[in-house]
């Protein structure tokens, strides 16, 4: 804006100085015209002449003419220097306009680098929610036990905090048992029940398959509340139990949370020792893997 006016005013002194010198140019060149033609009328009775009044006519005519050839020479100065300073004004104006634009780039580079910042910030952003999301979910819709305690006993333990299972066929004097505390370490209540095991061995082809059966109780799960831990008893006679020691327990639970979705949780016991008289035993939980109880066995949690 300030150059617009810087230009204008330029033009106006360029205006201001040319407009005198050419109407004194002009008046100039009209006496001289005139001071010529009073010459030679006064002095032309004493000398002798070819001069004719027709050759004064002539003479005036071309005066005339060159008069208004240096008019139209003037207008035609004066177009072109409007021209040229029309051009030089947008050009001015081109710059100007150019500067702007530069300036304007600049700005927009600026502020589409921070939104890429504000973007980054809102994608990390998200991503926490993301894992927080995740984490509630885990704690309060995700059932999940962990084994916490192990322990091998001679008969069949009983208690209001534990759910015996039975693998397989014996009689009071020939029962052992391996016990599981199962831990609940979500946030919210859960029942577990057991859905199969088997155990590897390296000389069978077929793994050793437990059985399922629950004597004297209704039910064939347990409930356990939030940060708490219940018991789960595998009972059965010595024989069926003689291959576990050294091998594997591939163990499968049936979990479902306070809205009844169904869940199954995984693990495997590697079972490095056994001994039923001392009632000692080493029992190492690994691999755990949750997964919703459906065909497709969506994995959530390994």
């Amino acid at each position: 804006m300030e150059e617009n006016i810087n230009s204008s005013n330029k033009e106006k002194m360029h205006k201001s100085k040319t407009k005198p010198a050419i109407g004194w140019f002009l008046l100039g060149t009209a006496i001289l015209f005139i001071g010529v033609a009073l010459l030679v009328h006064i002095f032309s009775p004493k000398i002798d002449s070819l001069i004719t009044a027709d050759g004064m006519l002539s003479y005036v005519i071309s005066c005339i003419s060159s008069a208004a050839t240096v008019g139209l020479a003037y207008v035609a100065y004066r177009q072109t220097e409007r021209a040229n300073s029309m051009a030089e004004m947008m050009t001015e104006q081109s710059n100007l306009i150019a500067r702007q634009a530069n300036e304007l780039t600049e700005k927009s580079d600026k502020t589409a680098q921070k939104a890429n910042e504000l973007s980054q910030q809102a994608n990390a952003l998200s991503e926490r929610v993301t894992l927080l999301e995740e984490s509630r979910y885990k704690m309060e819709v995700r059932p999940f036990v962990l084994v916490t305690n192990w322990e091998v006993k001679t008969g069949r333990p009983d208690g209001d905090n534990i759910i015996s299972y039975q693998m397989a066929d014996c009689d009071a004097n020939d029962t052992v048992s391996i016990v599981l505390e199962l831990t609940n370490t979500t946030q919210c209540f859960e029942i577990v029940q057991y859905k199969e095991a088997e155990t590897a061995s390296e000389n069978d082809k077929t793994p050793t398959k437990w059985g399922r059966s629950v004597v004297n109780r209704n039910s064939v799960s347990i409930g356990i509340p939030s940060g708490e831990s219940r018991k789960v008893c595998f009972y059965a006679n010595k024989k069926f139990f003689a291959k576990t020691e050294g091998h594997d327990i591939d163990i499968q639970f049936i979990l479902i949370n306070r809205f009844g979705d169904r869940f199954n949780e995984s693990m495997k016991l590697c079972v490095m020792r056994l001994n039923w008289e001392r009632g000692d035993c080493m029992i190492f939980p690994q691999n755990y893997k949750v997964q919703e109880y459906a065909k497709d066995h969506k994995t959530l949690l390994e």
